[in-house]
């Protein structure tokens, strides 16, 4: 009797295929999770960019001053804090120098899960980070808690009638932070990349006097 000519594998063999299945599979994974990391963070740029030219455009179109207004990290929604914007027509006080918000002119838009704005150091000698300042301009908000209306004070980019920045002052370049991160009882909490290092962070940069916004390159 004739024996077959095709043997199974050994035990070796499939062993070192699935040893193979196993690295391939470990290496599809971390192709996948850098994909959306990347894709995330092109978000990211293609979201506040359009939102601070889109104040700077309209504060020339309309003549009046335009805030891209910032929640903070210890005002508003839970799943908000830090990470939402949007875009109000403003007054300032003659006496206080208060800014007022007045019309809403967009919806709040939010930054891609896991981002967050980011205070702290900044990537040029000199820089301000346009988050890291007081909160300075109050919007009139729904108190969905207690009923009613209530007062808030956010941090914001302002655009003049000129198109230039008006507020946060200062000479320094004007920087605003996008940074990995979560924020807990009015804690910004850094996940996945080191919120004190700009070099981990998504750049934005801001002419003070032309008043459009460019993206810097950190890798």
């Amino acid at each position: 009797m004739k024996k077959s000519r095709y043997q199974g594998f050994s035990l070796i063999e499939i062993i070192v295929v699935m040893g193979i299945m196993a690295l391939l599979l470990v290496l599809g994974t971390a192709l996948f999770r850098g994909v959306g990391r990347g894709e995330g963070r092109e978000a990211v740029r293609s979201l506040v960019l359009g939102g601070l030219n889109n104040a700077q455009s309209r504060a020339l179109s309309t003549g009046e001053p335009v805030a891209l207004v910032m929640t903070p990290y210890d005002q508003g929604r839970e799943d908000q804090l830090g990470r939402s914007f949007t875009l109000f027509e403003v007054r300032q006080d003659e006496v206080t120098g208060q800014f007022e918000a007045g019309q809403q002119l967009r919806r709040w838009a939010m930054l891609p899960e896991r981002f967050i704005f980011s205070k702290g150091s900044t990537a040029t000698a000199g820089g301000q980070n346009a988050y890291d300042q007081s909160n300075v301009v109050r919007i009139v908000v729904q108190d969905s808690k207690e009923g009613g209306r209530r007062t808030v004070e956010m941090p914001a980019i302002i655009f003049g009638s000129s198109g230039r920045v008006i507020w946060p002052t200062g000479e320094g370049e004007l920087e605003l932070h996008i940074g990995e991160g979560k924020v807990q009882n009015g804690i910004a909490l850094a996940t996945g990349a080191d919120n004190n290092d700009w070099r981990k962070r998504e750049v934005f940069l801001i002419g003070r006097q032309t008043g459009r916004a460019r993206y810097l390159e950190t890798r």
